[in-house]
């Protein structure tokens, strides 16, 4: 991302604007691609165990906290 902003940094309007969504397009279908990846290959419960492991909050200890438990 760094490298991102750095090319973006002089740009103005339409040069801006057109290299943006440029990046944007590259990087979103960078993101596509690895959750292709991620979906056949990963090892999610894992990840889910070092989370609980580690004390960090799940994804439904975060929704049950919101709904005001």
């Amino acid at each position: 991302m760094d490298d991102m902003t750095a090319q973006l940094k002089d740009k103005k309007g339409d040069d801006f604007d057109k290299a943006f969504i440029e990046m944007m397009i590259v990087h979103h279908q960078g993101a596509i691609d690895m959750a292709k990846l991620a979906k056949v290959n990963a090892k999610l419960e894992q990840m889910k165990q070092w989370q609980q492991d580690w004390g960090y909050p799940t994804h439904e200890m975060m929704q049950w906290m919101h709904q005001g438990h």
